[in-house]
């Protein structure tokens, strides 16, 4: 904390007129805030999947970063487009997935919100009533990594990837969402056995160094 704090008072405490002090109060009350808000999201995720419980209805998650699935200037509003074909949408913070339960085979993935995203996609495959959408960038090189270990998550159940770029119109990608749309809404669910990554041979990590 302090650190942030002292990075936080260099760059503002001048601008605005503020004193360390101030700006350390102002970051602590901001991580309550936000603490409060990320639970009443999950609430709200647990709840709306209750419902799904109780009602047997399919349900798309929109996975991926939030600058493409929050923002529907980028996403071109599909998240909002796909609740008007009538299906319920959920963003995937909103999932109450606990990142501490990540598949050990993927603890070492560099990217934090990369591993929200496959912890998602292990809740996702878990739950019978939930199905992905995936919203990428062209050329991210992170999620060139990301897709393929989701895909090897999500196994026989169907999951769709977007890759949005500034050369995309919706009619498209809509087009491509309802057909997405008809597969899970006959797809039956078979039993498969739980997914595995084997362990790298001993002695490997060594020899990538």
């Amino acid at each position: 904390e302090s650190l942030t704090v002292a990075n936080l008072h260099h760059a503002l405490g001048g601008p605005l007129q503020v004193t360390h002090s101030q700006i350390r109060r102002a970051w602590r009350s901001a991580r309550v805030e936000q603490a409060a808000f990320e639970g009443r999201r999950k609430e709200e995720g647990s709840r709306i999947l209750a419902e799904i419980e109780r009602t047997g209805e399919k349900a798309v998650v929109v996975m991926g970063r939030p600058y493409n699935t929050l923002d529907l200037g980028a996403n071109l509003g599909l998240p909002r487009k796909i609740s008007e074909l009538g299906l319920t949408v959920i963003p995937m913070d909103m999932l109450p997935y606990r990142p501490e339960r990540l598949n050990p085979s993927f603890s070492d993935t560099y990217w934090q919100y990369g591993q929200h995203i496959l912890c998602a996609a292990e809740f996702i495959r878990d739950h019978p009533n939930l199905f992905a959408i995936y919203l990428t960038n062209f050329s991210c090189g992170p999620d060139s990594f990301l897709l393929t270990f989701v895909d090897e998550i999500m196994g026989e159940k169907p999951s769709l990837t977007i890759e949005l770029d500034e050369h995309g119109g919706d009619a498209g990608y809509l087009t491509r969402i309802e057909a997405f749309l008809d597969v899970i809404d006959s797809w039956k669910p078979h039993r498969q056995p739980p997914f595995h990554i084997p362990a790298p041979p001993s002695g490997a990590a060594d020899a990538r160094r």
